[in-house]
């Protein structure tokens, strides 16, 4: 056997050790309701595919999140998508660690921002009220810089970056048809359209996956990187249905916002008219409230949803401990020791009163940053508020880094999509970096890595990054 063989050999043998290692504690956190044996066996499959076959893996993770969020129940999606998004990152970080390469790291002011805010947050556990969910918190928000941080070093080329992409879309957007398919069997009493089913179950928990989505799709389609053909826009529209159909008005904000940023820069001239539509849009909407609640007040407080009551508990919340905070992860359980379902007794709109119990809430302040506020203090909401910034930084930097000519698609989509998602983060706890679940570390953490990607191969190599 030759030298060169015993050296490839005694590498992959590496590899496999470390996948394992790490897949096998991976399997311990992320698996903890699962016994032990297949725990470490599904950990140990995942991180070997994932050293030896990252895009197929990788693409296997995102069928698996998103049928898993949409389809399969809650718990049980959750728990496999968890553990496989886990043990394919980790594969994915031991393949760049065994073979000793150099690591690629964006901006570095972004980094510093994440690990200020990273380090308050684990000094916050310090008083936390429930230590075990802290424990949790921590590795969730662990494994989403982890996951920027891998994108960053492990796509390497525009066609990996292409293939990705389409992926993701054609995922969503059968998932997003199939939805739009049991909506209208619903509206219009279809039943033969259920033959053919089967149907997803829990779609609104889609909502930011779509929202990601859209604007991104729009920005390849409206910058010339996709053909901006009538017939490639149906993507965008199937999507755009789906969102609808999650009945999730944060999650259409976010893709409404996200998609006039991206008009905003393709489009120069429309400028004003978008301007004066976005003003028209609102005077508009708060007349409408007004003639049909009676009064703007009424209005607001029945679009909120409660949200308005909950946003007050985490203030209370946050007067309490306002530096260090309650403890990473624990507003679900410091909302129910001090809040009751008599505390959010509603009414509707014809006066007839309900009672919206603290478990329909989900258990969130229904704010990403207030959320932070209560369970790190008001450090830790305005170091995230830094991240933020400086990722914005980041990509203006990016930017001018790419050279003229090459297209500026990806990055608009991305900066586009983050803003939407900012807002999205004023009426949800997520999806940045808040539930930190499956879809939102794969594919959020996939967009805000674009305009670094794409800087980085436009430099190096001046290739077509965005070209279809």
């Amino acid at each position: 056997m030759s030298q060169v063989s015993v050296v490839n050999s005694a590498r992959s043998i590496r590899q496999i050790v470390l996948a394992i290692a790490f897949g096998s504690i991976c399997a311990v956190a992320s698996l903890y309701h699962w016994s032990v044996g297949p725990a470490l066996l599904l950990a140990a499959c995942v991180a070997v595919a994932a050293i030896s076959q990252p895009m197929a893996t990788w693409r296997v993770a995102v069928v698996v999140i998103l049928l898993g969020t949409s389809y399969a129940r809650p718990p049980f999606g959750s728990l496999l998508a968890w553990g496989i998004l886990t043990v394919f990152l980790f594969g994915a970080w031991m393949e760049r660690f065994a073979e000793g390469l150099a690591w690629q790291w964006g901006s570095r002011g972004l980094w510093l921002a994440i690990l200020l805010w990273f380090g308050w947050i684990v000094a916050a556990t310090y008083h936390s009220l429930y230590p075990p969910e802290s424990a949790k918190e921590i590795e969730r928000l662990g494994l989403s810089f982890v996951t920027l941080l891998i994108y960053l070093n492990w796509v390497t080329t525009g066609r990996q970056l292409r293939q990705m992409i389409r992926w993701w879309e054609a995922v969503a957007v059968v998932i997003a048809g199939m939805g739009l398919l049991e909506t209208a069997a619903q509206r219009f009493g279809l039943s033969w359209f259920h033959l053919i089913g089967p149907y997803p179950s829990n779609l609104d928990q889609l909502g930011p996956s779509f929202a990601t989505l859209i604007p991104l799709s729009v920005a390849l389609r409206l910058r010339g990187t996709v053909a901006a053909r009538p017939a490639s826009f149906l993507a965008v529209a199937i999507l755009a249905g789906g969102v609808w159909a999650t009945a999730s008005r944060a999650s259409c904000l976010a893709a409404l916002v996200g998609s006039l940023v991206v008009l905003w820069h393709a489009r120069p001239a429309w400028r004003r008219t978008i301007t004066l539509s976005l003003v028209g849009l609102a005077i508009m909407g708060l007349l409408a409230a007004q003639l049909k609640y009676h009064s703007l007040s009424t209005a607001v407080h029945h679009h909120l949803s409660g949200r308005d009551r909950v946003w007050t508990a985490a203030l209370k919340a946050t007067g309490e401990a306002p530096w260090l905070g309650i403890g990473p992860g624990c507003w679900a359980g410091w909302f129910g020791r001090h809040y009751v379902s008599a505390d959010f007794l509603l009414e509707d709109l014809k006066g007839n009163t309900f009672v919206l119990a603290p478990t329909l809430l989900g258990g969130e302040a229904h704010s990403l940053f207030l959320t932070k506020a209560a369970e790190g203090g008001w450090p830790s909401m305005l170091g995230l508020l830094a991240i933020l910034a400086a990722w914005f930084v980041g990509v203006r930097s990016a930017w001018r880094q790419i050279p003229r000519g090459a297209p500026q698609a990806l990055v608009v989509g991305s900066w586009a999509t983050m803003s939407g998602l900012v807002v999205l983060g004023l009426f949800e706890d997520g999806p940045i970096i808040g539930k930190a679940r499956g879809q939102e570390i794969l594919l959020v953490w996939l967009v805000a890595a674009l305009p670094f990607l794409v800087a980085r191969m436009a430099r190096q190599t001046g290739q077509d990054v965005g070209r279809a």
